[in-house]
């Protein structure tokens, strides 16, 4: 068997902060060491009471949530009622509560990505059919409603007993990454609160969103809660001014690559004979970015030429007949770029865009940074509203605006969401 796990592993466990692969091997571990296991289940009084529920039910066994259900509180297609079932059922179901955030980790990494591997990484991340496999392997059953009824009374016992211990001496527990101040509990009768009532902002909230798994509030007082583990402050912090103030502020030297980019990417401008779509006035993760543009009628091919910020062309690409191109060779982490493609229509050259139309500019964004970022992100990897706002700071607008997108689809109709996604987009258009 191989070493044990480190402290700092079962901390990054407990706190859910593990990435995907090393969330498997974690598991795969556990299931065969009782050392370790008896580690990790001795850490805390609110552990101990979760395991000593699960004891006094044993004559019910709980069995596990169906993938389904997993990927559509992922996915944000759940309604309130399923998701308030996978959520009491993940805080008394070690197991189900893992694979919840590994579902959750691996989409926000898919879909940043584009790929099954980021730049740099030395190796891959965790493949989809990988993933099924192996939680299959760990499930050999389906839940049933009796089944359940007993995991939601056992879920509803760990509320209360934990919300004991925290008056009596500690600040609120999370139980499997949602906090207990969010977690929906029973009225004495045993059935379920109003729609209304489940989903309605504390009374001394000023802003209030579903964010992934969690319920994220700001208080008058200007008290930000559902990002308990978040670090450094900083990141707190931006958090806060942008729920606060209803926009995200450009960042410092946004302007260099964001100016008149908004009148590239609308097309309608002298110089624009066919539209670029991205990378522009955005930095980008990647040192080897993938370029888009729209076609042009009748054209029969492109060719892609990137420049630095001396003009000097550093790439090109061959003769394309698709409208999307990726170099072959990395560019400079921190430096910024123009680009230009080149159409063949009738045996004639039609570059976009030429003068008297701006560049189309973008940034590679710093390795450093971007680590930072990766890091302080992966405390809270389900986190739209995190990930947005990071990324706007960044300078990652075109990641930042998907984010937004995303926390907007959760909260359909709330406007802190809405303006949030409009100061992203409009950092664009400034001249």
């Amino acid at each position: 068997m191989a070493e044990h796990l480190s402290q700092e592993t079962l901390t990054r466990y407990e706190g859910r902060a593990l990435s995907p692969a090393e969330q498997l091997a974690a598991d795969d571990h556990l299931a065969e060491c009782a050392a370790c296991r008896e580690r990790l289940e001795g850490r805390s009084e609110a552990r101990a009471i979760v395991q000593a529920l699960s004891d006094e039910s044993a004559a019910t066994p709980l069995t596990h949530l169906d993938y389904e259900q997993l990927e559509a509180v992922v996915d944000g297609t759940a309604d309130d009622v399923a998701r308030e079932t996978v959520i009491s059922h993940t805080a008394v179901c070690a197991a189900c509560a893992d694979e919840l955030n590994e579902l959750t980790a691996l989409r926000d990494q898919l879909q940043a990505r584009g790929a099954w591997r980021r730049e740099g990484e030395s190796a891959p991340v965790v493949s989809l059919n990988e993933y099924q496999e192996r939680r299959d392997s760990r499930r050999t059953s389906r839940i049933t409603w009796p089944q359940w009824a007993a995991a939601a009374a056992a879920a509803v016992a760990v509320c209360a007993l934990v919300a004991w211990l925290a008056l009596r001496s500690s600040p609120p527990v999370e139980v499997a990454g949602v906090n207990q101040n969010s977690a929906m509990t029973a009225p004495p009768n045993g059935n379920q609160q109003p729609e209304a009532n489940r989903n309605a902002a504390p009374p001394s909230a000023v802003v209030a969103l579903n964010d992934g798994v969690r319920r994220v509030t700001l208080n008058a007082e200007g008290k930000l809660e559902g990002f308990e583990r978040l670090a450094p402050p900083e990141a707190a912090q931006a958090v806060r001014f942008a729920l606060e103030r209803q926009r995200i502020e450009a960042p410092t030297g946004l302007t260099a690559i964001t100016e008149n980019a908004g009148t590239l990417m609308s097309g309608a401008s002298e110089g624009i004979s066919f539209k670029l779509v991205s990378p522009i006035g955005t930095a980008v993760e990647s040192a080897r970015p993938v370029f888009r543009w729209q076609p042009l009628d009748g054209a029969t091919s492109y060719v892609v030429k990137v420049f630095d910020a001396n003009f000097n062309r550093v790439a090109m690409s061959e003769m394309l007949t698709t409208t999307t191109w990726r170099p072959s060779q990395p560019l400079a982490a921190g430096s910024i770029y123009s680009w230009q493609v080149t159409a063949t229509k009738d045996g004639n050259e039609v570059t976009s865009p030429a003068p008297p139309a701006p560049q189309a500019r973008f940034k590679v964004i710093e390795r450093a940074r971007l680590a930072e970022l990766q890091r302080i992100a992966q405390s809270y990897p389900d986190s739209h509203l995190l990930r947005g706002v990071l990324y706007a700071r960044a300078g990652l607008l075109d990641d930042a605006e998907r984010e937004l997108q995303a926390l907007l689809k959760a909260n359909p109709s709330n406007d802190t969401a809405r303006r949030l996604l409009t100061s992203v987009r409009a950092l664009r258009q400034k001249k």
